[in-house]
């Protein structure tokens, strides 16, 4: 009985936890321009839509956490703004490679309408026709660093194209 116990309540846990989504799961929309071939040397614009869909925690993103935002695109430049129940609240455009977005400033009850409008822009590299760049990846870090591992998005260029 008591080892029939133990396995029920374990095979329920095992339920509950592969029923639950990932801590501060998100989905993303894209669209490239201009469409077809990227080139080298040549300027291309990204646009992205993340939205948050919400946690077992009950909180759209952890707080802890961090959204990590990069990019293989030169000289790149980051537009995007929170909407939040339907405001927008812009931020700062950022330069560089890399956007960090803290958990503390994503995080809200679950329940809210929230997303993420951005915008890359930035110069295609030079690519080896062997190799695939990122236009983009995404992916959650947590408190002590650690990449969540369900959480990693990549938008992939080729070198004959998209």
């Amino acid at each position: 009985m008591n080892t029939a116990r133990t396995l029920l309540i374990a095979c329920t846990f095992l339920v509950l936890c592969l029923a639950l989504p990932p801590a501060g799961a998100y989905t993303v929309t894209e669209g490239i321009a201009p469409a077809g071939e990227i080139t080298a040397h040549t300027p291309v614009t990204v646009s992205y839509k993340i939205h948050f869909t919400g946690s077992s925690l009950k909180e759209s993103f952890p707080a802890s956490d961090t959204l990590m935002l990069d990019t293989d695109l030169e000289d790149a430049v980051w537009t995007w703004e929170l909407v939040v129940e339907g405001t927008e609240n812009p931020r700062p455009l950022v330069r560089g490679k890399t956007l960090e977005l803290s958990g503390f400033e994503l995080s809200y009850p679950s329940r809210y309408n929230e997303f993420i409008i951005l915008r890359l822009d930035g110069i295609a590299p030079n690519v080896p026709a062997t190799e695939a760049r990122n236009l983009m990846r995404i992916r959650q870090v947590d408190r002590n660093g650690a990449t969540v591992r369900e959480s990693i998005y990549r938008h992939m260029v080729f070198p004959s194209g998209l």
